[in-house]
C-alpha cells in the first residue's frame, strides 16, 4: 500500500506539472513549444515534456507520449475514476487543432453575396403608384389621389385668415428686399420633399400683397384728388389689371416657355427619371414675389418722390425712368432666380434677356432727350391713370 501511495502521488505530480504548462506559437519555424510555468527553463521537468508540433493538412496536432504512458499506468495502479478522468480532460485539452486564418475576399462567400443582396434590396426606388394600393378606394373612372396643390384649394383658404402665417409672408418680403433674395425659394425644395409641390399652400403672401396694393391705391387717389368714381376705378385697375391680370398672363407665358424649352434633355428622354414640370401655382408664386420689389419701387418709392418725378426736364426724366428701369429689372432676376431653383430646368438665363431690353430703352430715353425722342415714365403713366 506504500509503494502504491508513493506511485499514486507520483502520477499526480507529472499531472500537475501537465496542467501548469503553456503553449507557446514559434513564428519563426511554425512550430509549438511547451513549456512549464512552475519550472525553471532548463530543469529536468521543464526539458522532459517538450515535445515538437508537427502541422499536416492545415491542423496542427500534438503527440504527448507520456501521457498516454502515464493513463495505462495509473490505471493498472489505482484504477480510480476521478484520476482517469482528470487525465481525460488534460488530454483532450492537449489534442489542440488549429484552423489557419485565409485571407481574400472568399472567406465567407456566401454571406458576402446575401449581404450584396440586401444593399441592393434596400435602395430606395422612385414610386410610380401602381405597386401600392392605396388605402382609400376610389370609384370607377375617378382620377387617382395626388398631393400636388390645386388652385381651388388656394383660393379658398384666402377666406380663412387663422390659416395664415402672416409673420412668415412678412420675414419673406423682407427677404426679396434684401442681397439674397434666392433664399425665398428654398423653402419651396422643402415643400417639394414633404408635400410633393412647389408652390405655396398658404396665401398669406398673396393676401398680405393685395392689402398693400389696396392701400397703395387709396393714397395716390387722395394724393392726385381724383373723384369716388375715378378713385375705385384706379384701384380696381391696379389690383385686377396690374396685379392679376398681368400674373396670370406672365406666370402662364413663362410656365409654358419653360416646360416646353427649358425642361432637362436628361429629365425628359430617360425612362429612369421621373417627368417634372412647372406648376401653373408656382409660376404665379414667382410672380407674386416678382411683383413685391416693383410695388415698393413703383407704388412705394415713387409716391414721396411725385413732386420730383412729375417734373419737366433731363433731371426728372432720367429719375423717373431710372425707378421703372429698376423696378422692372428687378421683376425678371428674381423671376430668373424662382425658375433657376427647379432642378430639372435648365438655361434659366433666357429669363434676364429682358433686362437688357431694358436697359437700352433707358439709355436710349435718356440719350434721345435732347433730340425729342426721350420721355418721362412717371408722367406718361400719371396722364394715363389721373389725367
Amino acid at each position: 500500500m506504500v509503494e502504491e501511495s508513493d506511485s499514486i502521488e507520483s502520477v499526480n505530480n507529472i499531472v500537475k506539472d501537465l496542467v501548469d504548462t503553456t503553449y507557446v506559437e514559434n513564428r519563426t519555424g511554425g512550430n509549438f513549444i511547451i513549456r512549464n510555468n512552475s519550472s525553471p527553463s532548463g530543469s529536468p521537468n521543464s526539458t522532459r515534456h517538450q515535445e515538437r508540433v508537427t502541422t499536416t493538412n492545415n491542423t496542427t496536432s500534438v503527440a504527448f507520449g507520456d501521457i498516454e504512458s502515464v493513463q495505462s499506468g495509473l490505471s493498472s495502479i489505482s484504477g480510480d475514476a476521478s484520476t482517469s478522468n482528470l487525465i481525460n480532460n488534460n488530454n483532450r485539452k492537449a489534442n489542440v487543432k488549429k484552423t489557419p486564418k485565409k485571407n481574400g475576399p472568399s472567406f465567407f462567400p456566401k454571406m458576402d453575396t446575401v449581404a450584396h443582396s440586401r444593399k441592393n434590396a434596400n435602395r430606395l426606388a422612385v414610386p410610380t403608384g401602381a405597386e401600392t394600393p392605396s388605402p382609400f378606394p376610389r370609384k370607377a373612372g375617378a382620377a387617382a389621389p395626388t398631393l400636388t396643390l390645386s388652385a381651388w384649394q388656394y383660393w379658398s383658404r384666402l377666406t380663412d385668415l387663422r390659416q395664415m402665417d402672416m409673420q412668415s409672408a412678412l420675414d419673406q418680403m423682407k427677404t426679396l428686399l434684401s442681397t439674397r433674395p434666392q433664399v425665398v425659394y428654398k423653402t419651396s425644395y422643402y415643400r417639394k420633399q414633404t408635400k410633393n409641390h412647389w408652390a405655396r399652400d398658404d396665401p398669406a403672401f398673396l393676401f398680405l400683397q393685395g392689402v398693400f396694393l389696396i392701400i397703395a391705391a387709396v393714397a395716390y387717389s387722395v394724393a392726385f384728388r381724383i373723384s369716388v368714381t375715378g378713385s375705385i376705378s384706379f384701384l380696381l385697375y391696379t389690383v385686377v389689371w396690374n396685379w392679376l391680370g398681368m400674373g396670370l398672363a406672365l406666370a402662364t407665358l413663362c410656365r409654358e416657355i419653360a416646360n416646353r424649352q427649358l425642361v432637362g434633355q436628361q429629365t425628359a428622354t430617360s425612362t429612369s427619371h421621373v417627368r417634372q414640370q412647372v406648376e401653373w401655382l408656382y409660376a404665379f408664386d414667382i410672380h407674386c414675389n416678382s411683383f413685391f420689389p416693383v410695388f415698393v419701387v413703383l407704388y412705394g418709392l415713387q409716391f414721396f418722390l411725385l413732386p420730383i418725378v412729375l417734373g419737366e426736364g433731363l433731371v426728372p426724366l432720367i429719375l423717373a425712368n431710372l425707378l421703372y428701369a429698376a423696378a422692372l429689372s428687378w421683376y425678371w432676376y428674381i423671376t430668373h432666380l424662382g425658375y433657376r431653383s427647379l432642378p430639372f430646368l435648365g438655361n434659366t438665363e433666357v429669363f434676364l434677356f429682358p433686362i437688357a431690353a431694358i436697359a437700352l430703352v433707358f439709355v436710349g430715353s435718356v440719350v434721345g432727350y435732347p433730340f425729342g425722342f426721350g420721355a418721362n415714365a412717371a408722367r406718361v403713366m400719371a396722364r394715363f391713370y389721373f389725367m
